[in-house]
């Protein structure tokens, strides 16, 4: 929960830090999400 408040500080980057966490949680879940249609494709073709 406290990692969800402390994004939802930065969701209007003020300062430097801000900005770099956003793009940083941005360029995770881009990454997180590309993985999981990888994980779908794999195994929705074996079926």
């Amino acid at each position: 929960m406290h990692q969800v408040q402390r994004w939802a500080a930065h969701e209007q980057p003020k300062t430097t830090m801000g900005y770099y966490e956003r793009a940083n949680s941005v360029r995770r879940d881009a990454a997180l999400s590309g993985r999981l249609i990888q994980l779908l494709d794999e195994s929705s073709a074996g079926l």
